[in-house]
């Protein structure tokens, strides 16, 4: 298979390409040599095919390039291998491109990333049409001194309850929520 040396050799008409099947093909390590440019091309169907393993590879500034179109193919076991360097570099218009078949695979780590902007960019009908314990890990992972539960509100599906006066929020009854890790503070 291709290394990640030959990988960044191949041309933007070569990466443009390539389908599915090929892309499925190309070694994990292999994608640390895709850069910004080659990303920009490689078609959605082909984007459709990247593994987890495949993604956790690719260089963080590549991520410059990651369209909507693009990130609105990606599997949501693919998505768990985003990490927050990667998401750093992700266009924030790009998360329009997020489903809600595939945007509970980010990582509680990638959530802890999010800013007012990004989540203002997501499509309200992605996060409302999750199942409630994706909600809920989006919801309560987001880092609130970035974020404010009020600036979720337009996001949350009709049976989740927000009390604007003390920002409780409540989930549907049966919801379960996975909270996020508190560092060990005893050394």
């Amino acid at each position: 298979g291709l290394t990640a040396e030959q990988n960044a050799t191949l041309s933007q008409p070569a990466v443009a390409a390539l389908n599915s099947e090929q892309v499925a093909q190309i070694p994990p390590a292999a994608f640390s040599g895709f850069n910004a440019d080659q990303i920009a091309v490689l078609k959605p169907e082909a984007v459709s095919a990247v593994s987890s393993e495949q993604m956790s590879q690719i260089p963080p500034p590549a991520f410059s390039a990651v369209s909507a179109e693009q990130l609105a193919v990606v599997k949501k076991e693919t998505l768990t291998g985003m990490t927050p360097a990667q998401f750093f570099y992700l266009p924030t218009e790009s998360l329009s491109g997020l489903t809600s078949a595939n945007l509970g695979g980010l990582s509680p780590a990638v959530i802890n990333q999010f800013t007012s902007s990004e989540v203002q960019a997501l499509q309200p009908a992605a996060v409302k049409n999750m199942p409630a314990d994706e909600v809920g890990t989006l919801l309560t992972n987001l880092d609130l001194n970035k974020v404010t539960i009020q600036e979720t509100a337009p996001l949350l599906p009709a049976d989740w309850k927000l009390d604007s006066a003390t920002g409780a929020l409540v989930p549907p009854a049966g919801t379960v929520l996975n909270f996020k890790e508190l560092s060990s503070l005893a050394k």
